[in-house]
């Protein structure tokens, strides 16, 4: 019996496809090539929409049939990839989060008199969100454009700032912003000597109670210079092992942290809205691990793609809301206009 080369492709994809399906319930705690694997699934997903049309055209319907059972069963990383839906009436209760890269303060990212840092801040300030989740906020009272706490409690004045670091009276950390009463607050201990943050505060919306959970999981610490074809300071062999030694870094840490934070979710007596720089992408075991226990609001009522990273990899989805059953999602948006960081502010808004 005469095998085409078609056929053995098109079985092969399909048996690859489950494998790679499956593969975010593997952590790479388990094994570091675990967090590699599902970075595969989008491609798969794009092989597996050709081979479809291809059986198609052949008329090879009951090989076409089994396509469309391997898409269903990938859907929910198709949805994770591309959304598509008629935002409604904002809500009463919105959610800003932004990874502010310490508002542009480091020396090659401002200008001599502080007028972007000041737009930025000006910005987040003015926004009207009533619930504000940054990372990498910054506070430095010795120069008055960078007492950004003063500034945001003009219009959330209650807030949790948890500082990840200190230098001198500078101080690195990781804020919830409200205008409704915090009435407990926190901070989820990672690892000892561990910059990345997660906080939560419990908010009092007139008689309910929610828990805000403002998360920065384990960063890449990557150089983008470093990058494989950015420059030719480095051979590419060189510049890959670099990533592919961060990514696996990343990984690792990020999977024992979001294990920690989970079992803390799991004691939580009300509602949730998590949201924060996850630095990892939605068919990583780590969003898989939240979205199996919350919605995501880009999923609900996003639009596009949603890429958030505003850098060399702008391919990159990292920054996310994610919500409770009783929260009803109502819009959400990615401010693409909004670039003074290498993140973009994303907004949520519920009736609640």
């Amino acid at each position: 019996m005469r095998i085409s080369f078609f056929s053995v492709l098109y079985f092969s994809a399909i048996t690859f496809a489950f494998f790679l399906y499956l593969s975010t319930y593997i952590s790479p705690a388990f094994h570091w090539i675990f967090g590699f694997i599902p970075l595969l699934i989008p491609l798969l997903i794009i092989i597996n929409i050709l081979l479809i049309i291809w059986q198609l055209f052949k008329k090879k319907w009951k090989r076409a049939g089994i396509g469309f059972m391997v898409l269903l069963f990938a859907g929910k990383y198709i949805s994770a990839t591309y959304a598509f839906s008629l935002n409604e009436n904002d809500g009463n209760l919105s959610l800003l989060n932004y990874n502010v890269r310490v508002f542009n303060a480091y020396d090659h990212l401002r200008d001599e008199n502080y007028i972007v840092n000041n737009k930025m801040i000006k910005w987040v300030g003015d926004h009207k969100a009533g619930i504000k989740c940054f990372q990498e906020f910054y506070h430095y009272p010795s120069i008055p454009v960078f007492r950004t706490i003063e500034m945001l409690k003009m219009n959330t004045p209650y807030y949790y700032f948890q500082p990840g670091y200190k230098i001198a009276k500078q101080e690195f950390g990781i804020a919830i912003f409200s205008k409704y009463p915090i009435i407990n607050k926190g901070e989820i201990i990672f690892q000892e000597g561990s910059s990345n943050q997660a906080i939560f505060a419990d908010i009092k919306i007139n008689k309910d109670t929610i828990r805000i959970y403002n998360v920065h999981l384990q960063s890449m610490s990557i150089n983008e210079e470093k990058l494989p074809g950015l420059s030719a300071s480095q051979n590419f062999a060189e510049r890959l092992r670099y990533l592919l030694h961060k990514l696996k870094i990343g990984y690792v840490f990020r999977t024992k942290q979001i294990i920690i934070l989970l079992e803390h979710m799991e004691k939580c007596p009300y509602k949730i809205i998590l949201s924060g720089d996850l630095n990892d992408t939605p068919y990583s075991y780590s969003y898989q691990k939240i979205k199996r226990k919350l919605d995501n609001a880009f999923e609900e009522k996003g639009n596009g793609f949603g890429f958030t990273y505003n850098g060399k990899l702008p391919f990159l989805r990292i920054d996310n809301v994610f919500f409770d059953e009783g929260f009803d999602i109502r819009d959400f948006k990615t401010h693409y206009d909004i670039k003074f960081s290498d993140h973009y502010p994303i907004e949520a808004s519920f009736s609640f």
